[in-house]
């Protein structure tokens, strides 16, 4: 399992806006390390620090949860792709998400290395405000197969 400060963001530079880390810490909550632009601008400006609990409904939590703990307590690669609903009334025409797990500075499993890419273009106006079900697939690491999970 890489750690986190293993990870060199000189690679993926072009995507780094769709970019995010997100860290359990021990008391079970979890708080973001860091939020690329595209995503601090689509979640109400999400900041180092940032808890979900304070940013998510707690319907929407129920949702994310367990695809974090996939990622964190099983080890496995996360896609998620759905519709997210803004706070103007429109909608994104499609959101696809992917999560893998990192190392954090203890050695623990307990950072989530996310990228988020929307089709709609973002503006001040376009706050997500609701999580829709969304089509979930996960891959243990140690078997992911070439081309689409299964």
């Amino acid at each position: 399992m890489p750690h986190r400060g293993s990870v060199d963001p000189s690679h993926f530079r072009s995507c780094l806006d769709a970019v995010w880390l997100l860290e359990r810490h021990a008391d079970g909550r979890y708080r973001y390390r860091l939020a690329g632009q595209a995503i601090a601008e689509v979640h109400g400006g999400i900041r180092r620090g940032t808890d979900t609990s304070q940013l998510f409904s707690r319907e929407a939590l129920d949702m994310f949860l367990p695809r974090w703990e996939a990622v964190l307590d099983r080890g496995q690669l996360v896609r998620a792709e759905g519709i997210v609903q803004l706070a103007g009334g429109a909608t994104t025409s499609r959101v696809e998400r992917l999560m893998l797990p990192l190392r954090s500075d203890d050695g623990r499993v307990s950072v989530v290395l996310g990228a988020t890419h929307y089709e709609k273009a973002r503006g001040n106006d376009d706050i997500a405000t609701a999580f829709p079900p969304t089509n979930i697939q996960c891959c243990p690491l140690n078997s992911i197969p070439l081309g689409a999970c299964p």
